[in-house]
């Protein structure tokens, strides 16, 4: 055998080897004339597999082209955060509307009203007159008072305009004068008026009388028999800051002068709290002033106890003008 066969043989050898090798790798056997497996998920082609690239070429081809370089993508310094959806807005109550949460005017205790007790009724006395509420606005009445008072203010309302229609005027010693403070008829609209008002200052009840005297002593002057008598009710719960007493005297002298009834104008002082110096004072106002001034006594107290029943509602509503509830003592 020559050279040239022997190494022809040779490399035949080496490549059925290397072949052999490949197919148990891979796990496929090669017999002759088998069709290659297919895959159950794939859809035969008519065309046939692509063209193969082998990878070095690829790997070639794109090691050696130049890629495009582009910068980093960087935030927008104009970035603006789309607004928030928009939830629709409840119409809110005005100020003056916001309820009191720890008075509920439909709970409060009140003494029984009968149309039909005719002169049996105590009450049928406040017909004849026009109710006004002074109430002390200052500092000392904020927190626990200042609900206190609502309360007993929303307790006395449904008292007096079930006699008298017209309502009754409130006024504060601090706050200025509001036209919805006027013909107040329900305990709701005591809380609307207590919603705008918050205590503050100090407590000059002389000044907020003169206010409601001035232009009412005018007024009687003018016509007296054309003025209804006037019942005033003052809420508070200290010492007056200015001379209350003065400005009482004026006008409790000038109604002597004019010969007015002694009921045309009554004061009745409604303290709240236990302040004992408050007590004392208005306990003056009300014993002494009428025999140390020589003048006409129209000034009745009664402290708030919690609670207004019987007598003691007949006393607050009806006491500076009546005297046997004047001289009644709680």
């Amino acid at each position: 055998m020559s050279i040239f066969r022997k190494i022809r043989k040779s490399l035949q050898e080496s490549d059925y080897s290397s072949s052999s090798s490949s197919s148990h790798q891979y796990g496929h056997s090669t017999r002759a004339g088998a069709a290659p497996p297919t895959n159950p998920f794939s859809k035969p082609s008519a065309n046939g597999p692509p063209p193969y690239t082998p990878v070095g070429a690829a790997a070639s081809y794109y090691g050696n082209t130049p890629q495009p370089q582009y910068p980093p993508i960087q935030p927008s310094q104009n970035y603006q955060q789309a607004p928030p959806m928009m939830q629709p807005q409840q119409p809110q109550p005005p100020m003056h509307s916001t309820p009191n949460p720890l008075i509920n005017p439909n709970t409060l205790p009140l003494p029984s009203m009968n149309p039909n007790m005719g002169a049996d009724d105590p009450y049928t006395f406040l017909r004849d007159f026009d109710t006004v509420v002074v109430v002390d606005d200052s500092g000392s009445m904020s927190g626990g008072r200042w609900n206190q008072t609502a309360a007993a203010l929303s307790a006395v309302v449904p008292i007096i305009t079930f006699y008298d229609s017209d309502g009754i005027d409130v006024y504060f010693l601090n706050a200025p004068d509001r036209p919805h403070n006027h013909n107040i008829r329900t305990p709701a609209q005591v809380m609307e008026i207590f919603g705008t008002v918050r205590p503050q200052g100090s407590t000059p009840t002389g000044r907020a009388l003169k206010r409601i005297l001035e232009p009412y002593m005018e007024k009687y002057e003018r016509n007296p028999n054309r003025v209804k008598p006037l019942n005033i009710i003052v809420i508070t719960d200290g010492v007056p800051t200015d001379d209350v007493e003065s400005h009482i005297v004026k006008y409790a002298k000038k109604l002597d002068r004019l010969d007015a009834d002694l009921t045309q104008v009554g004061i009745q002082f409604f303290q709240i709290g236990s302040d004992p110096e408050a007590t004392i004072a208005l306990r003056e106002l009300d014993d002494s002033l009428g025999e140390m001034r020589d003048v006409r006594d129209m000034v009745d107290t009664v402290p708030w106890t919690g609670s207004l029943e019987g007598e003691r509602m007949l006393k607050v509503v009806l006491g500076a003008v009546n005297k046997r509830l004047d001289r009644k003592k709680f």
